[in-house]
């Protein structure tokens, strides 16, 4: 990417008798090269980094009732707007709830 920058704009036919070299370019004031120069040797690690399956924070009773309450289809279990929390609501009354407010014409919206 060095030799790029620096030679950028150059013929770039290669003669009979090159040879290769080995030099290795000075560091240019190019701050965006060296930055993407830095995010690849960056990306290379990651990549070189093992995957390890992420370690379970419940207890298997818990893990198992969980999952046969988000399969349960006359409820809805979601996590909770704060906290680490579980919300389960009955399907049934949270649409006649919600029913019961679009058939509210009494009310007016908030106004802005």
């Amino acid at each position: 990417m060095r030799l790029q920058y620096i030679y950028h704009g150059e013929d770039n036919n290669i003669h009979p008798f090159y040879v290769n070299s080995y030099w290795e370019p000075p560091v240019q004031q190019s701050v965006a090269l060296e930055s993407y120069m830095y995010l690849e040797e960056i990306k290379m690690q990651l990549a070189q980094t093992p995957i390890t399956k992420p370690k379970d924070n419940l207890p298997l009773n818990e893990r198992k009732a969980s999952t046969k309450l988000k399969n349960y289809s006359e409820i809805n279990a979601k996590k909770a707007d704060k906290g680490t929390t579980i919300v389960i609501m009955n399907k049934r009354d949270k649409t006649q709830k919600g029913q019961i407010l679009l058939d509210d014409t009494d009310k007016q919206l908030p106004t802005h």
